[in-house]
């Protein structure tokens, strides 16, 4: 019994997997803070870039 723990414990298959999922989902906590916080910003210069299309300036 002993040796099948130590066994399941050296076992690393699946650890590189876990180890990208990990990475991928802190990247996608900084894309959408990113997004968060130049969100407001970017909507403006698109309706400001929207209006003067519509008023042809």
């Amino acid at each position: 019994m002993c040796s099948k723990a130590k066994q399941l414990l050296k076992n690393t298959n699946g650890q590189g997997l876990v180890e990208y999922a990990l990475i991928l989902v802190l990247v996608a906590i900084v894309v959408i803070a990113a997004l968060k916080s130049i969100g407001s910003e970017t909507n403006k210069v698109f309706c400001n870039v929207s209006d003067h299309i519509r008023l042809g300036n």
